[in-house]
């Protein structure tokens, strides 16, 4: 039990980052209260400072950060019942409003089923998925989206 909300982020941050690339660790959000919104702000921010490592979409997957925090980790908000969107309509306000740019959180994907998670987890570590576990999904479901629009190039 951490008894200061810095020891606590600070321990979010540090399971999270990769430090080599057999590690597959994710931030993966689910729907929650105010304390679920302040980890996810902190890890948000975090990534708009470039404090910790970012996907690049034209690179190899990942690359070092300046704070020397390893490699860089899938962020994913699962979406279940739109949870999530009010959350993305606000990032996006945001971004009109030259407050953030879409490539600040361009690898950070909301998933809309627990399969649609696992799906773009594969695909980002490059490991297979056992047989079965996206056959009950619908073609929709199975797609993660960049938070602030667009689909992935997968």
């Amino acid at each position: 039990m951490c008894h200061h909300l810095s020891t606590r982020k600070s321990g979010l941050v540090q399971a999270g980052c990769r430090r080599s690339t057999g590690d597959c660790t994710a931030f993966i959000f689910l729907p929650g209260g105010l304390g679920t919104m302040d980890e996810l702000f902190e890890l948000l921010t975090l990534l708009q400072l470039k404090k910790l490592p970012q996907q690049l979409a034209a690179a190899d997957g990942a690359i070092e950060s300046s704070s020397g925090a390893g490699l860089a980790s899938p962020v994913v908000l699962v979406d279940y019942d739109g949870f999530y969107q009010g959350f993305a309509t606000f990032l996006q306000t945001c971004e009109h409003h030259g407050m953030l740019k879409s490539q600040e959180l361009s690898h950070v994907v909301v998933a809309h089923s627990n399969a649609a998670v696992l799906q773009h987890l594969a695909l980002y570590y490059g490991i297979s998925l056992p047989p079965g576990v996206t056959d009950s999904c619908n073609k929709q479901e199975l797609q993660a989206v960049h938070l602030l629009g667009g689909s992935l190039q997968q």
